[in-house]
Protein backbone atom coordinates (compact mmCIF):
# COMPACT_ATOMS: atom_id res chain seq x y z
CA UNK A 1 0.00 0.00 0.00
CA UNK A 2 1.26 3.42 -0.75
CA UNK A 3 0.46 6.47 2.09
CA UNK A 4 -2.32 7.70 0.10
CA UNK A 5 -3.82 4.44 0.64
CA UNK A 6 -3.88 4.96 4.32
CA UNK A 7 -7.74 7.49 4.66
CA UNK A 8 -8.94 4.35 2.80
CA UNK A 9 -7.57 1.47 5.12
CA UNK A 10 -8.13 3.53 8.26
CA UNK A 11 -11.69 3.70 7.14
CA UNK A 12 -12.19 0.33 6.76
CA UNK A 13 -10.35 -0.85 10.03
CA UNK A 14 -12.78 1.48 11.73
CA UNK A 15 -15.62 -0.63 10.81
CA UNK A 16 -13.92 -4.13 11.57
CA UNK A 17 -13.27 -2.34 15.02
CA UNK A 18 -16.95 -1.44 15.01
CA UNK A 19 -17.88 -5.35 14.60
CA UNK A 20 -15.74 -6.28 17.29
CA UNK A 21 -16.82 -3.95 19.51
CA UNK A 22 -12.85 -2.83 19.85
CA UNK A 23 -11.05 0.35 20.27
CA UNK A 24 -8.85 1.59 17.40
CA UNK A 25 -6.90 4.44 17.64
CA UNK A 26 -5.08 6.14 14.82
CA UNK A 27 -1.51 4.82 16.22
CA UNK A 28 -2.52 1.27 16.28
CA UNK A 29 -3.97 1.63 12.50
CA UNK A 30 -0.41 3.08 11.55
CA UNK A 31 1.40 0.18 13.00
CA UNK A 32 -1.76 -1.80 10.98
CA UNK A 33 -0.77 -0.30 7.91
CA UNK A 34 2.95 -0.83 8.33
CA UNK A 35 2.64 -4.20 9.11
CA UNK A 36 0.57 -5.14 6.34
CA UNK A 37 2.51 -2.27 3.66
CA UNK A 38 3.45 -4.69 1.34
CA UNK A 39 -0.02 -5.56 0.42
CA UNK A 40 -2.34 -3.73 -1.41
CA UNK A 41 -5.70 -1.71 0.43
CA UNK A 42 -7.80 -4.42 -2.19
CA UNK A 43 -5.71 -7.57 -0.92
CA UNK A 44 -5.47 -6.66 2.58
CA UNK A 45 -9.76 -5.67 2.29
CA UNK A 46 -9.72 -9.58 1.01
CA UNK A 47 -7.60 -10.71 3.62
CA UNK A 48 -10.22 -8.71 6.56
CA UNK A 49 -13.32 -10.16 4.38
CA UNK A 50 -11.87 -13.60 4.71
CA UNK A 51 -11.13 -13.01 8.19
CA UNK A 52 -14.54 -12.29 9.98
CA UNK A 53 -16.31 -15.03 8.39
CA UNK A 54 -13.98 -17.22 10.85
CA UNK A 55 -12.64 -14.83 13.37
CA UNK A 56 -13.83 -13.92 16.84
CA UNK A 57 -11.59 -11.32 17.16
CA UNK A 58 -10.40 -8.10 15.64
CA UNK A 59 -7.11 -9.24 13.27
CA UNK A 60 -3.64 -8.67 13.76
CA UNK A 61 -1.60 -8.35 10.47
CA UNK A 62 -0.75 -12.62 10.98
CA UNK A 63 -4.44 -13.15 10.97
CA UNK A 64 -4.78 -11.35 7.58
CA UNK A 65 -2.10 -12.71 5.83
CA UNK A 66 -3.02 -16.12 7.51
CA UNK A 67 -6.21 -15.49 6.09
CA UNK A 68 -4.95 -14.75 2.17
CA UNK A 69 -2.04 -16.67 2.29
CA UNK A 70 -2.79 -19.84 4.61
CA UNK A 71 -0.61 -21.35 7.24
CA UNK A 72 2.93 -22.46 6.56
CA UNK A 73 1.80 -25.70 6.53
CA UNK A 74 -0.91 -24.86 3.66
CA UNK A 75 1.86 -23.18 1.73
CA UNK A 76 4.06 -25.89 1.47
CA UNK A 77 1.33 -28.39 0.74
CA UNK A 78 0.11 -26.60 -1.92
CA UNK A 79 3.49 -26.31 -3.03
CA UNK A 80 4.07 -30.24 -2.75
CA UNK A 81 0.99 -30.44 -5.01
CA UNK A 82 2.85 -28.61 -7.59
CA UNK A 83 5.66 -30.81 -7.48
CA UNK A 84 3.66 -33.50 -7.81
CA UNK A 85 1.65 -32.00 -10.86
CA UNK A 86 4.97 -31.45 -12.74
CA UNK A 87 6.31 -34.89 -12.37
CA UNK A 88 2.85 -36.01 -13.28
CA UNK A 89 3.26 -33.71 -16.19
CA UNK A 90 6.76 -33.39 -17.34
CA UNK A 91 8.78 -36.50 -15.47
CA UNK A 92 12.12 -36.93 -14.29
CA UNK A 93 13.39 -35.38 -17.64
CA UNK A 94 11.23 -32.17 -18.47
CA UNK A 95 12.41 -28.77 -17.32
CA UNK A 96 10.08 -27.68 -15.18
CA UNK A 97 9.56 -23.44 -13.83
CA UNK A 98 7.41 -22.89 -10.34
CA UNK A 99 6.40 -19.55 -9.26
CA UNK A 100 7.63 -19.96 -6.10
CA UNK A 101 11.89 -20.12 -5.89
CA UNK A 102 11.57 -22.35 -2.52
CA UNK A 103 9.77 -24.87 -4.74
CA UNK A 104 13.33 -24.88 -6.64
CA UNK A 105 15.57 -24.52 -3.94
CA UNK A 106 13.96 -27.30 -1.99
CA UNK A 107 14.31 -29.46 -5.24
CA UNK A 108 17.65 -28.55 -5.19
CA UNK A 109 18.48 -29.79 -1.76
CA UNK A 110 16.25 -33.08 -2.28
CA UNK A 111 19.64 -33.83 -4.74
CA UNK A 112 18.00 -32.00 -8.66
CA UNK A 113 15.04 -32.35 -10.64
CA UNK A 114 15.23 -35.61 -11.83
CA UNK A 115 16.25 -37.15 -8.52
CA UNK A 116 13.37 -36.23 -7.00
CA UNK A 117 10.86 -36.75 -9.39
CA UNK A 118 12.70 -40.76 -9.58
CA UNK A 119 12.25 -40.48 -6.13
CA UNK A 120 8.33 -39.94 -5.84
CA UNK A 121 7.79 -42.45 -8.56
CA UNK A 122 9.31 -45.01 -7.03
CA UNK A 123 7.21 -44.61 -3.81
CA UNK A 124 4.43 -43.99 -5.81
CA UNK A 125 5.37 -47.83 -7.29
CA UNK A 126 5.97 -49.35 -4.55
CA UNK A 127 9.56 -49.89 -4.90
Amino acid sequence: MESRDFEGFFGLLKEVAELYGTRLSKKRAELLFEACRELSLESFAEGVRRHIRWGSFFPAPAEVFKALYGTHEDQATMAWCDVLEAIRRTGAEGPVKFADYRIHYAIERMGGWAHAAWAVKEKKNGR
